[in-house]
Formats: C-alpha cells, structure tokens, sequence
C-alpha cells in the first residue's frame, strides 16, 4: 500500500493479533512501515521493510512480536523505534539494518 500512513498495523484488537507476515514488501509508507502495539504479537519473518518515512517497525504501547530475517534498510529514522515497556517483549534475530 505504497504512500499510506503505515501498511501494516497489529494490536490486540486487529483480526489476527498474532499472526504472522513473511515474505512481503513493505514500502514507500508516510510513516512506519509497521506499527505494533496494545499487545500485538505477531512475527515477522524475511518482509522487506524499505523506503519508508519513518522506522521500518515501531512498537509501543505493550506491543511484541518476533522479527526474523527482515531486510529493514533505507527507512528514513532507521529501522526500529522500540518503546521503553515493549522492549522487553520483543525478539529481534538476523535482521539486516542497514
């Protein structure tokens, strides 16, 4: 969903709060390419997450999730922003950054 706000955005009120994304593009968002959070728990695994606006992923707000084997380069504020209750929750494996 190039030029949106985020494409892709998991919370505990989402369908499938903790489904899984692999292999997609991700792109070309106005803001994150994925947004976590209210105890969304999804993994991650091998997404393409680039050219973004903001972060690649951002969580917050009681988020987690498993992210493996993303590519999260070329995101304009990097590829994680992470908030301070969330981070412990989060599992980040072989993701490339930049």
């Amino acid at each position: 969903m190039p030029g949106t706000e985020c494409s892709i955005c998991v919370h505990t009120h989402a369908r499938y709060p903790t489904d899984q994304l692999e292999d997609n593009d991700i792109t070309v968002n106005a803001g994150p390419g994925v947004i976590i959070a209210f105890g969304g728990n999804p993994t991650l695994r091998s997404n393409r997450v680039n050219h973004n606006l903001h972060e690649a992923i951002r969580i917050q707000f009681g988020g987690r999730g498993v992210l493996e084997d993303n590519n999260l380069t070329a995101n304009e504020r990097g590829a994680w922003n992470i908030s301070e209750d969330s981070r412990a929750h989060v599992t980040r494996k072989r993701n490339k950054r930049w």
